[in-house]
């Protein structure tokens, strides 16, 4: 720390005696000499005097203990005023507001910048974030940051990009993918239409519907076909949905390898209009900038007020971190600045690791990669205060330095805390991975249910409504039995006996000389007729019945 201590003594020697560009007046036309003697004069001023300062438990940026019933500042804002203090010979005590409020709108007498109002207090010494409004009632420093919140939750415990089979394609991919299954069957079939009507090609009939819809759908799951085109329009279009399917299944199987053997999770809340589509429960510090920007109708994120009103937007005023993290484990996102969340989960891992918890256990939290929102910080004054003439050119050079961001990260290590990618070296599916899985079985199961069902259905509305035409059917030949007509139907002569076909009568074919003879296992009469044929007539067999002759 030697090293660290020369740097800052450096940088404070040259602000000991401000140029003109150190000191930011905007009093019009004022010699330099004239400037340095009115900041000389304020600096004398302020020599040996005891200032009240005001700040809020904001942990690690600022917060308070109690010695000997005295409050102490602490925090990366009180590192930088003691700075101040060493070098400007001045002495301070620590009050607090009524309530842990950095501006509230609801409560602002209760507030840090409501002290600052009322000039209870000379300075608030924090990282208080510039507010378009309080800027008529209170006087901001050299901004000393560019505050960054984000959004903190539990872990996933899977991705949210959905279960793994959907993971190696985006949504748009997989629409398309459906859409050319939709449309691909339908365009065969047409073409293989056309083709025949133009062609006349009685060898390479058209394909139906269905067994188009089938092939492709078939092809997109890799199974085969039973159709075997011949004609060459029609294999060319086989061939193209083949190749789409195999350059797609390939794509698809190299990236479900990946998404699988690699631990990165995706949120499904990274930014403030995903807790509006998606109506998630969220909360954040009450008289924080999160609840200014949200409930002032100026702010961009006042689209978050409609879920305060619907108490899906909380804010609480606990002012210790720790105490968010049960809600937090109920489902809720913290939104908080960075530096106390990193800070909030990095306390968090070690203390499971003092408890000797699971490595892959110890993270239980995660931030969004995305800001909730940005705002500049500083410390406030009132606004007759002259105290920004020289504490200003001080701050700006802790800025420029990199002091105040070197101090920011201070007491966290330098990798990322608890990142999205664990990076761990083995991936065992879970059945969250297989989720899909699961529901695909399940919705093909219904689904065939279903079509048995219509099947089913279909079958016995078919079978009542044949039975109902046989009915009509059997009552119309009653009523023409007894209509007129029907008696002279039954007149009418049937179909001609047998021996009519072969111009003559039984009796005369016997006299002939027909004999019985026993032909393999039955027996026939063997008869011949005039003209030299052998004709064999069955005897006492059922289909002897065939042959009934009249006389």
């Amino acid at each position: 720390m030697a090293g660290f201590g020369i740097i800052l003594s450096t940088i404070l020697n040259s602000t000991l005696s401000p140029g003109i560009g150190d000191v930011p007046f905007n009093e019009g036309l004022i010699s330099t000499e004239s400037k340095v003697n009115m900041v000389k004069a304020f600096r004398e001023e302020l020599n040996g005097r005891h200032l009240k300062v005001g700040t809020i438990e904001n942990y690690p940026l600022s917060y308070t203990i109690r010695i000997n019933d005295t409050l102490r500042g602490k925090g990366v804002a009180f590192e930088i005023f003691d700075i101040l203090q060493k070098t400007f010979n001045f002495t301070y005590d620590v009050f607090l507001p009524k309530e842990n409020l950095e501006g509230s709108i609801s409560q602002p007498e209760n507030s840090l910048l409501g002290m600052l109002n009322k000039k209870e207090i000379d300075l608030a010494v924090g990282f208080l974030p510039k507010l378009i409004d309080s800027h008529k009632f209170v006087k901001y420093s050299q901004s000393l940051d560019e505050g960054e919140w984000v959004i903190m939750m539990k872990r996933p415990r899977e991705s949210a990009s959905g279960s793994g089979l959907l993971a190696p394609f985006d949504q748009n991919v997989w629409y398309l993918i459906l859409v050319s299954v939709i449309i691909f069957g339908p365009f065969i079939y047409i073409a293989v239409w056309v083709r025949y009507i133009l062609t006349k090609d009685q060898n390479n009939k058209p394909y139906g519907m269905s067994p188009c819809l089938w092939f492709v759908y078939g092809a997109l799951i890799k199974q085969g076909t039973t159709l075997s085109p011949d004609a060459n329009t029609t294999r060319i279009l086989f061939a193209t949905w083949w190749i789409f399917i195999t350059l797609l299944s390939a794509f698809y199987t190299a990236n479900l390898t990946a998404f699988l053997t690699l631990s990165k999770f995706t949120l499904s809340i990274n930014e403030p209009d995903d807790l509006v589509s998606k109506n998630n429960k969220w909360m954040a510090k009450k008289g924080s900038a999160v609840e200014y920007v949200v409930t002032n109708s100026n702010e961009p994120l006042y689209k978050l007020n409609d879920m305060v009103q619907k108490k899906l937007g909380v804010f609480q005023s606990d002012s210790k971190d720790i105490g968010y993290l049960p809600f937090i484990q109920a489902d809720y996102v913290y939104v908080r600045d960075k530096p106390a969340v990193e800070h909030l989960m990095y306390n968090d891992y070690k203390n499971k690791t003092k408890h000797n918890i699971e490595e892959k256990n110890r993270c239980t939290y995660v931030t969004t990669t995305k800001v909730f929102m940005k705002r500049a910080r500083a410390f406030a004054y009132p606004t007759n205060s002259n105290l920004h003439y020289l504490f200003d050119p001080v701050l700006l050079s802790l800025v420029q330095s990199g002091i105040i961001s070197f101090k920011m990260r201070y007491d966290l290590p330098a990798n990322q805390i608890c990142p999205l990618n664990l990076k761990s070296n083995e991936r065992r599916l879970r059945n969250s991975d297989l989720a899909m899985t699961y529901l695909l079985a399940g919705f093909g199961i219904v689904m065939s249910m279903l079509v048995f069902i219509f099947e089913v259905f279909l079958k016995n509305w078919k079978r009542i409504c044949t039975h109902s035409f046989v009915k009509k059917f059997e009552r119309f030949e009653a009523n023409e039995e007894k209509s007129p007509t029907s008696k002279i139907d039954k007149l009418s002569p049937g179909p001609p006996p047998y021996q009519s076909i072969f111009g003559e009568t039984y009796e005369s074919v016997y006299n002939s000389g027909g004999k019985r003879q026993n032909i393999n296992g039955r027996e026939y009469w063997v008869l011949k007729l005039p003209n030299g044929d052998t004709r064999l007539i069955p005897v006492r067999t059922p289909s002897a019945f065939l042959f009934q002759y009249t006389t």
